[in-house]
């Protein structure tokens, strides 16, 4: 035997050691210091908005549980290093391994005591650390309400699987990872004590090593034992059977099979107690080896036995019950069941009489003529300065007189990178805002212009004049970086045409930069060391920044996801950005997860849910940026939860500025996530259900070819038995903001539309549903689903109808020759009576110019015609959409348009301008000399088609006689409509090509 060697005396730390620590500690404080400046300014954003408390708790949210298990882990492994010390042998007979342990005792033992609270320290800081990552399910958990429902299979409400869940398995997991942790810690710090000896040819571990790891493994089997018991609630997101929830597998073989490994564990568990008493660990193996074999023969291979033998032989009848569970809480989850969505039957009929147009000519005058990304090029005459932009283009609706009007409206928002002369105090001091805005109205076109409810420089020209009382822009969809206001520099915006004026900020928005701190603070945040050294900044300067209005309200309440359109509201004399947010949850008992295609870029809900609500709506000031969060569905028990945690974040709908409501619109996120969804869940019968008797596919936009539906795209894993991420024939159709009648109403309303076919059925519709946005209407949803056995054209056969209706065709094959195109916008289904018409404005595009609307394409039964609204006098066309619609009814030809009378004394012809027509060309007007563009337009067409017949019967010379003729009577129509443009602005329309 052999003593243990002899302690050598603790040196103290000299001077050199502290050099080096200190050096270490100013390395690591420098490459924090940007960390620090970012923590500090955040804080201050926070107060700046009124929010402070909210960053406090949000800090809480982060910290708390940190500190609690890095804590817990902290003292659990300091004691079990302790006992290590404690327990470790006086004695150990010589090994191969002394020299390892001599070195040990020799250079470390001495500091033992600083040496396990720098062990414990670090790996607790490890540990601990990851754990404020579950900040979002901390909130929840500690927050936690209940739902008031409970779940069919354990019968628990469903708040412990939405809000106390989650954190409990993180919980448990993290448990098990720590004692896994601490028992390998423990080992290595038995084993240079001596009291493990991996090549000891006599007793390799102490009993007393022995009955401290055993005690430790005990712990281990038991926390499995509470992993089982959570893992037995998980089934109710299984993704085993043909929807999400517990199936039949999960219920009769998973379910006892995690039943008994807890069982198991606890026996594992008593086990390794009991092995503290006797030699070896026989008892241990024995425990660990038959749970392992248990654990894959009853929690692995004996479900998928009764899956494949039990089950899928008799899938439906098996399932039935599991399915109708999916069913009832994927509708509820979604919105989307009886109590949301009111179905009704749509009789489909192409019967329309003369008389149904005038009872809807209401719903025909609101058709939105303007679509969003057409009328945003044509809005660039509106700039005004080179500094300015439009961003986005929004849809809403205003009150004009007695009217309410759908509308188009344009913040106009700073454009960053065409600043004059971009140096540092431009960028930052002077141009920092912009300025007023433009709105549109859907269903009016001047000439093929806009026709503006607001315009100019200055908010006083148009009906929504009054609504902007306070133009300047200082918050928008484009806004990066930062801006300083009140410095020593005058801002400027414009004043209209070219000119601008010096202006100053005198809202209450921005952090005051009035000390060296906070200017160090924001300089290291931005990189910009301008902040710090510039002398335009005094005690008054404040700093803007956050002021994309997206990042604004995520910033403040990161935990609920948000729309992927903010839109501005003219209200009270000031611009508000509106913004919808959504509460979501993956952790809905039996409910069908779903991550929504096609959505737009930066959408919240670009995510895998199984629960949505559209709970909140947020607010941001344009001018002075203050945030407001106003709860709009209190029955939502996630937001209450948010509510206990944030109680002063939170409003009232109570609260909202006076009129706000009136601009409510329905999300079209979580629209597009609900059809998506119920395309599906309109089904409710478990067995038509699983048989997919009656799957619906999103209408196909109509762009795609509508004649026959394509092989839908598969995705692996369970999705419900949807199995597809485009409809067939193409990518789905986007819901639609329109102002209409809908039927059975009798009033106008602001709704959301998105329509249905059939699987495979790309021609065909099915139904389609309406989002209603209106006053005590807001969220209602509507259904009108087409019977079975009635057939009634899609959006996509409509487009195709339009694209290939001879009469429009001929024409717009006419106008492909000088660069110009004519594109088609959304297909529009109004519902009239028992009838659907389709309705598309066409956008005539000149060669370098922008897209004015010209023409509206209806579609009904099996016809289509175009309405001319901008007809050439003397012509004959359709010149509004109930005219054209008569037309479809009647079979009526289109009037004569008005020639406007001479004056008494006309200009002289410009004969420097007229062309000539060869004598050779035919007349088919019924006039000796066309007046019109239509006219030569229709003399071109006849000799295009003479050209043709000419080459079918290979006559070469009448073939190249007949396009000489055409080929004049185009210029000439170029010619007349060159003239009118000037004098009229009307859109030229010749040589265009018609894109279906």
């Amino acid at each position: 035997m052999r003593v243990q060697a002899a302690e050598l005396p603790r040196r103290p730390v000299g001077l050199r050691g502290w050099l080096i620590g200190g050096a270490i500690l100013i390395v690591i404080f420098l490459l924090s210091l940007r960390g620090f400046a970012r923590f500090y300014t955040d804080y201050l954003w926070f107060k700046e908005v009124g929010f402070g408390d909210t960053w406090r708790r949000l800090l809480s949210a982060k910290a708390v549980p940190a500190l609690i298990f890095s804590s817990i882990f902290f003292v659990f492994l300091l004691v079990n290093l302790v006992i290590a010390d404690r327990v470790a042998p006086r004695y150990r007979s010589a090994g191969p391994e002394d020299e390892i342990i001599e070195r040990y005792r020799t250079y470390v033992a001495p500091y033992s005591g600083r040496l396990r609270l720098l062990v414990a320290g670090f790996f607790a800081l490890i540990m601990g650390g990851g754990v404020s990552a579950e900040w979002r399910s901390w909130i929840l958990f500690s927050n936690s309400v209940d739902f008031g429902v409970k779940d069919p299979q354990f019968n628990r409400d469903l708040g412990f699987y939405m809000f106390r869940l989650p954190f409990l398995q993180f919980a448990v997991g993290w448990t098990f990872a720590a004692l896994l942790v601490v028992l390998i810690v423990t080992a290595v710090f038995h084993y240079l004590n001596g009291g493990i000896r991996l090549q000891s040819p006599w007793q390799r571990v102490t009993p007393q090593v022995k009955a401290h790891l055993s005690v430790i493994l005990a712990l281990m089997a038991l926390t499995k034992t509470a992993q089982y018991y959570l893992a037995r609630y998980d089934l109710v997101f299984s993704r085993r059977g043909v929807v999400d929830g517990a199936s039949y597998t999960d219920v009769n073989a998973q379910l006892p099979a995690l039943n008994l490994l807890m069982v198991i564990s606890i026996a594992a568990a008593v086990l390794f107690i009991l092995n503290i008493w006797r030699r070896g660990w026989v008892f241990p193996i024995i425990a660990v080896g038959l749970w392992a074999f248990i654990s894959l023969v009853v929690g692995t291979i004996y479900p998928a036995v009764i899956q494949q033998v039990v089950v899928r032989p008799n899938e439906p009848a098996r399932e039935e019950q599991y399915i109708e569970r999916n069913i009832e809480a994927t509708r509820e989850a979604f919105g989307v069941d009886e109590d949301n969505v009111e179905v009704k039957d749509f009789t489909y009929a192409a019967d329309l009489e003369v008389p149904d147009v005038a009872k809807n000519a209401e719903t025909l005058d609101n058709i939105r003529l303007w679509d969003p990304g057409y009328l945003a090029p044509a809005l660039q005459t509106e700039e005004i300065q080179t500094f300015y932009k439009f961003s986005d283009v929004d849809v809403d609706r205003y009150q004009v007189g007695t009217q309410k009007l759908s509308t188009l409206l344009a913040p106009r928002e700073l454009d960053a990178e065409n600043i004059p002369d971009r140096t540092w105090t431009n960028q930052h001091l002077v141009y920092t805002h912009g300025f007023g805005a433009v709105a549109v109205a859907g269903n009016v076109s001047d000439s093929g212009e806009p026709s503006y409810l607001l315009q100019g420089i200055e908010p006083t020209e148009g009906e929504l004049a009054s609504e902007l009382e306070q133009p300047a822009v200082y918050f928008g969809e484009d806004f990066g970086g930062y801006a300083v206001v009140d410095t020593e520099v005058p801002e400027q915006q414009a004043a209209g045409g070219t000119e601008t004026v010096q202006t100053r900020y005198e809202g209450d928005a921005g952090v005051k930069v009035s000390n060296l701190v906070r200017r160090a603070a924001y300089a290291l945040r931005f990189g910009d060391w301008n902040l710090l050294v510039s002398g335009q900044l005094d005690g008054d300067s404040r700093i803007l920044y956050k002021r994309d209005v997206r990042d604004r309200v995520e910033t403040a309440a990161p935990f609920l996801r948000f729309d992927s359109d903010p839109y501005p509201v003219l209200i009270g004399g000031k611009m508000l950005w509106l913004i919808d947010a959504y509460t979501t949850s993956d952790h809905y008992p039996y409910s069908q997860s779903l991550h929504p295609r096609n959505l737009p870029p930066g959408s919240g809900l670009d995510a895998s849910f199984n629960y949505v609500r559209n709970s909140v709506k947020a607010t941001v000031d344009a001018y002075d940026g203050t945030v407001s969060f106003y709860v709009i569905d209190e029955d939502d028990p996630i937001i209450d939860v948010y509510q206990n945690a944030f109680p002063e974040l939170f409003k009232g709908v109570d609260d909202m500025p006076e009129g706000l409501r009136d601009h409510w619109r329905y999300p079209e996120d979580l629209f597009r996530a609900q059809t998506e969804q119920y395309t599906l869940y309109h089904m409710t019968d478990p067995d038509e259900f699983y048989r997919k008797q009656a799957l619906w596919d999103i209408a196909p936009k109509p762009e795609a070819s509508a004649s026959g539906a394509t092989s839908p795209t598969t995705v692996r894993g369970n999705d419900g038995g949807r199995n597809t991420t485009l409809a067939p024939g193409g990518s789905p159709s986007v819901p639609l903001y329109l102002t209409m009648q809908l039927p059975g109403s009798t009033d106008q309303e602001f709704v959301l539309t998105r329509p249905f076919i059939p699987r495979g059925k790309s021609n065909q519709l099915s139904a389609f549903m309406a989002a209603r946005s209106d006053g005590k209407n807001y969220g209602k949803l509507v259904l009108y689903e087409l019977p079975a056995n009635l057939v009634a054209p899609s959006p996509s056969l409509a487009g195709t109808q339009i694209g290939s209706e001879s009469s429009i065709s001929e024409q717009f094959t006419l106008l492909d020759r000088a660069g110009s195109s004519a594109d088609p916008g959304e297909v529009q289904l109004i519902p009239i009576g028992n009838s659907i018409v389709y309705v598309r404005p066409i956008y005539v595009t000149p060669e370098g110019g922008y897209a004015r609307v010209r023409f509206v394409a209806l579609s009904y039964g099996d016809s289509a015609v175009l309405a001319d609204l901008d007809p050439d006098p003397g012509s004959q066309a359709y010149t509004s959409v109930s005219e054209a619609l008569t037309a479809l009814i009647t079979g009526e030809d289109p009037p004569p348009v008005d020639v406007p009378d001479e004056p008494d004394e006309p200009d002289e012809p410009d004969e420097s301008s007229t062309t000539t027509t060869p004598d050779t060309t035919p007349d088919t007007t019924g006039s000796d000399d066309p007046t019109t563009a239509a006219a030569w337009l229709a003399l071109a067409a006849d000799r295009f088609a003479a050209a043709d017949r000419a080459l079918a019967a290979g006559d070469l010379a009448g073939y190249q006689a007949a396009n000489e003729e055409a080929a004049a009577a185009v210029e000439e129509a170029q010619r007349l409509l060159d003239a009118d443009s000037t004098t009229t602005s009307s859109t030229p329309i010749s040589n265009a090509t018609f894109r279906p």
